[in-house]
């Protein structure tokens, strides 16, 4: 009985954020909160450690630091908790970059029944993403990056375990101030479940492009992501950054309104996002501290 009602959290919690039932749904919201106030058009754009998640390709391009480490957290209604972190490091002598990064997401306090109805005790299910990115330059005007991907999640005594990948480009034909973004994501071989049952993690392909305006204070995006189920997604997003230290976003996704801002100072930023959450439990508020060295 505990094996059928493991199955059925594992139904629950895997449609928690999506509009179909996928494995791993909650992947789709995203990660960084300065990628999340822009509405998640960032996958032309991944000019920061949540590159990790967004597109690796960008990882080659970040120059400012050898190092950088970036973290978010949310904390949701209905006992949603979900986290997100990512450490790259630049290496010498045109060697590319590395990274790492973990997704993490859990549901607490479910209640289980058993199959005549009866109530056996609350339960939670945990699920994690971990990555090993590197990325390099191939040309003046492209730049290339793969992630390396293990899915594990958890509920009861039920366990489930995949591998996957994501492929990205980051292409500037036309100069420094206009990008094009291409991922394929989450190319996996399925969750294989302890029951012997295989969920598979959507696959999805995003296209998108980004303009630096204004002597690059300004940077607006745009991208549509569509996966082999034939639905199509929109997200466009805008920041100003006011004198290297203040920046304002604001974006849509799929319609729905996000807005945030970002604080930095020295080598650290502060970043905020709101973001209309589309179960329609709760609007969702992200943080993201980050840090370079």
């Amino acid at each position: 009985m505990r094996k059928i009602t493991a199955m059925l959290a594992v139904f629950i919690t895997a449609a928690v954020f999506a509009e179909t039932p996928a494995a791993f749904a909650f992947l789709s919201s995203g990660a960084g909160a300065r990628a999340l106030g822009m509405g998640g058009a960032f996958t032309a754009v991944a000019g920061d450690a949540s590159a990790l998640y967004w597109n690796p390709a960008g990882l080659a391009g970040i120059d400012i630091y050898k190092t950088h480490f970036t973290g978010m957290f949310t904390n949701m209604d209905h006992n949603r908790l979900m986290g997100f972190a990512g450490l790259y490091e630049k290496m010498e002598n045109g060697a590319g970059s590395a990274g790492l990064s973990l997704y993490y997401f859990r549901v607490g306090e479910i209640e289980g029944r058993d199959a005549a109805g009866a109530a056996t005790g609350e339960f939670e299910y945990n699920a994690g993403v971990f990555s090993a990115s590197y990325a390099n330059v191939i040309s003046d005007s492209l730049k290339a990056g793969l992630s390396v991907k293990y899915y594990y999640a958890s509920v009861l005594e039920t366990a489930g375990r995949g591998f996957g990948a994501d492929l990205g480009l980051l292409f500037k034909p036309l100069g420094p101030y206009f990008s094009a973004g291409l991922v394929l994501k989450d190319l996996n071989t399925g969750i294989n479940w302890d029951t012997g049952r295989v969920d598979y993690v959507k696959t999805t392909l995003t296209l998108g492009a980004a303009q630096s305006l204004i002597y690059e204070k300004f940077i607006v995006s745009f991208e549509v992501e569509g996966s082999a189920a034939g639905t199509l997604r929109y997200r466009a997003g805008g920041e100003y950054i006011f004198n290297n230290t203040f920046s304002v976003r604001l974006g849509l996704n799929q319609g729905d309104l996000a807005t945030g801002f970002g604080v930095s100072y020295q080598n650290y930023r502060l970043d905020y996002a709101f973001a209309l959450d589309k179960d329609g439990f709760a609007d969702v508020h992200r943080f993201s501290f980050s840090a370079g060295y």
